[in-house]
């Protein structure tokens, strides 16, 4: 899969992404822990020239839980609280693909999240593909 260099936002179902295999076996001791290392890894990902034109978005189930600033310059996280992140994500995920120029893409492995995002024509990328991609963009800045 290729991303357009194209002014775009990630939508990032946070809790989903770091219980995937991508962040699991990482050494973390708490979901806190990982949450807060997927918002440096995506700080760091941000830096990078394939996603400088990219925000992301991350949204987290539940209440507000201690993973240090919630804005590392072009990522954004928040907690669903009572509200679920599913239906976060897609109403902002919807929104902007509605609204703005940038190309929007929902990050998720949730296959019946990812469904309706398609059903609603919502460009959706699975995260251990969309960890491979940022990986990929880190390692190639790191030579």
């Amino acid at each position: 899969m290729r991303l357009s260099g194209k002014p775009s936002v990630f939508c990032v179902d946070g809790l989903n992404f770091i219980r995937s295999y991508v962040m699991a076996g990482g050494g973390y001791k708490t979901d806190d822990e990982c949450a807060a290392a997927l918002l440096d890894w995506l700080e760091s990902v941000s830096c990078t020239d394939r996603f400088k034109n990219a925000e992301f978005r991350v949204v987290f189930d539940g209440g507000y839980r201690s993973v240090g600033p919630l804005v590392r310059g072009r990522v954004h996280a928040q907690f669903s609280d009572s509200d679920s992140a599913d239906d976060i994500l897609l109403e902002q995920a919807a929104y902007l693909k509605d609204h703005s120029t940038l190309k929007v893409w929902l990050v998720t492995s949730d296959g019946a999240l990812v469904s309706i995002a398609r059903e609603n024509g919502i460009k959706t990328i699975y995260c251990p593909t969309f960890h491979e991609l940022a990986q990929a963009a880190l390692d190639a800045e790191s030579r």
